[in-house]
């Protein structure tokens, strides 16, 4: 796995990207304000680095539990949060597990009232069991193109649409 100098420095070589984009354009950093999850894995090892809303979830190996490595990071006020270009640096939250996993689920905030119990801060493995059990059952190695469709209309029904007003980002993987 990588180590932490690496995921910073991962970081700053998109601060820096951000930085040129910007003044390209006559723009400040912060005018492309965006969160960050990064999660690598290899199933016996896993790093999330993560800047911001959004979260990791992954379920482990054995007994099936689904659990959060990242939490979502709020703001000082209701619906704010932290951003790559944040000066004078971004509050980065570099997470590390040796617990085995056989899957993971990584998404944006549109997707959290759906995915995580505030409450009491865990995931909702209700959610995590029906959006993973395709991928679980598929023939297909690798990305899926019929099964990101199906999930992109699901993604879309009034149903979901009803509990979020906000990007609905959502990328899922199984190691079999």
């Amino acid at each position: 796995m990588p180590d932490d100098d690496d995921v910073w420095r991962w970081l700053d070589e998109a601060r820096d990207r951000i930085g040129t984009a910007a003044d390209r354009r006559g723009l400040t950093p912060r005018d492309f304000a965006a969160t960050m999850i990064a999660t690598i894995s290899d199933g016996a090892e896993t790093l999330v680095a993560h800047v911001g809303d959004g979260s990791c979830v992954v379920r482990e190996v054995g007994d099936g539990r689904w659990h959060a490595l990242s939490w979502p990071a709020q703001g000082e006020y209701a619906s704010t949060t932290f951003f790559v270009p944040d000066e004078p640096q971004p509050r980065l939250q570099i997470v590390r597990s040796v617990s085995g996993i056989d899957a993971v689920a990584t998404f944006t905030d549109g997707i959290e009232r759906l995915a995580l119990d505030y409450a009491t801060q865990t995931a909702h493995p209700p959610f995590f069991r029906g959006i993973v059990a395709p991928l679980d059952d598929a023939l297909h190695v690798g990305f899926d193109f019929e099964l990101s469709g199906m999930l992109r209309t699901y993604l879309d029904t009034p149903a979901i649409n009803d509990r979020t007003d906000d990007d609905k980002t959502l990328v899922l993987a199984v190691l079999r």
